[in-house]
């Protein structure tokens, strides 16, 4: 089970966290709730939690003293912050100022405590990477990406947008008025992967929702009643550089004329109901560009600054590797002198020629065990689907955790997850 440390002094807002675990995330979880500072940081140094959910305008709370905590002490960088806050008593974008060092993963204000707090949690764990990348981006890797799987969901929309812009405002990559502009066209995009492309919305039935005033998103979970719009996904890969980010929006649709619509917006008003997130787009990213069937858009944005502290060069020994289904990353018996960061894709661990394991980008590494071992690959490994890996030296990666020991924790959890999934598939089958 996840161990959520709940940082929150007033009852009432407990509560109403509380109430959302037992309604939407039963039995997945425990939860460990909080008031008091020094049993906060006790908390935090020994029980090892991986995300916490922080209210930031708790006046009951010695919030600067936390977070003075947290920036002197590496060792408290391992896990991520959702922070919830009051709007009455301050704005989100004095407070994403405020906390530009700290590893914010989402924010949001006390209203939406409900509609947001159950969505996030899932989508975090279902990337669990999320919750490294400041941390990872900062000590080991110059560039880092990652990729989302979204269901045909309109109400999840926005809270996978929040998660890629707020990454990028907490490192100083984007300015408040870009954090918010960018958070809009994500989800105009997104929804126009999920409206127009998997669930098959032309223009014109668009328009005829809108005059007759029905809400499009009951219409989208209509069409959910077929089996496969319901199996569709739109796919969102990201790649943050230290100079720019490019993302990918992909769905399952059968495309449109992409060409038609660019020309139909070149003097539309923002306001239009519709080609919004295009010529939103064209005003605010740059080389926003579609495939040729137009089920595919692609654009990317300038960082405002080079605020990244430099990674040092023992750490960028590092390389970019892409393989299609079925190609082989190692095999059982080589020399194990690389560790690889999973950006994007499903692999498949195979052992004596029987499948004994599957990963994800949420178990962030493969190749770590025979690595810290100093043993030869006790597996083959290979690509389930298109697979994005950054490659890592051994010297880098021992030296990062001998200068923050909180890796070797991390790495201690991810190996007992396997172990307990292997056991849980073993059990199952026998």
């Amino acid at each position: 089970m996840e161990l959520i440390g709940i940082l929150v002094s007033d009852n009432t807002i407990c509560d109403r966290i509380r109430a959302v675990f037992d309604k939407e995330l039963k039995n997945n979880f425990i939860l460990h709730f909080f008031s008091n500072t020094d049993a906060i940081l006790e908390f935090l140094n020994f029980d090892l939690p991986e995300l916490i959910i922080l209210d930031f305008t708790d006046c009951l709370i010695d919030i600067d003293s936390i977070l003075s905590h947290i920036r002197e002490d590496s060792w408290l960088h391992r896990f991520g912050i959702i922070g919830i806050f009051d709007k009455r008593i301050t704005l989100e974008k004095e407070l994403l100022r405020k906390l530009i060092d700290i590893n914010i993963i989402n924010l949001f204000d006390y209203s939406i405590i409900e509609k947001n707090l159950e969505k996030t949690i899932r989508i975090v764990l279902q990337n669990r990477q999320i919750i490294f990348h400041r941390d990872i981006s900062d000590k080991l890797l110059e560039d880092f990406s990652g990729s989302f799987i979204i269901d045909n969901d309109p109400d999840s929309v926005a809270c996978y947008s929040n998660l890629i812009v707020t990454i990028l405002f907490n490192k100083g990559y984007i300015d408040e008025q870009m954090k918010f502009s960018l958070q809009v066209v994500i989800i105009e995009l997104i929804m126009n992967g999920i409206e127009h492309g998997n669930c098959g919305l032309t223009h014109k039935d668009k328009s005829e929702l809108l005059r007759t005033g029905q809400d499009v998103s009951k219409i989208i979970y209509e069409k959910h009643k077929d089996r496969a719009i319901a199996n569709k996904r739109v796919y969102l890969d990201y790649e943050i550089t230290q100079y720019r980010t490019n993302i990918t929006i992909r769905d399952e649709g059968e495309g449109f004329d992409w060409r038609v619509v660019l020309k139909s917006i070149e003097n539309q008003d923002v306001l239009s109901p519709h080609g919004r997130g295009i010529f939103m787009s064209k005003l605010l990213v740059k080389e926003l560009s579609f495939n040729e069937k137009g089920n595919e858009v692609r654009f990317f944005i300038d960082h405002i600054k080079d605020s990244k502290p430099g990674i040092p060069a023992a750490f960028k020994e590092q390389e970019i590797i892409d393989l299609k289904p079925g190609e082989v990353i190692f095999y059982e018996g080589e020399e194990s002198d690389f560790i690889y960061y999973i950006s994007k894709g499903n692999i498949n661990i195979f052992h004596a020629n029987n499948l004994v394991g599957k990963l994800t980008p949420k178990d962030v590494f493969v190749g770590d065990m025979s690595f810290l071992l100093h043993e030869r690959r006790c597996a083959t490994v290979n690509a389930e689907t298109d697979v994005k890996l950054i490659r890592i030296s051994k010297k880098g990666f021992v030296s990062v955790i001998k200068n923050y020991p909180h890796y070797g924790i991390l790495l201690s959890k991810l190996f007992a997850n396997r172990l307990v999934n292997l056991n849980k598939k073993a059990a199952h089958i026998h």
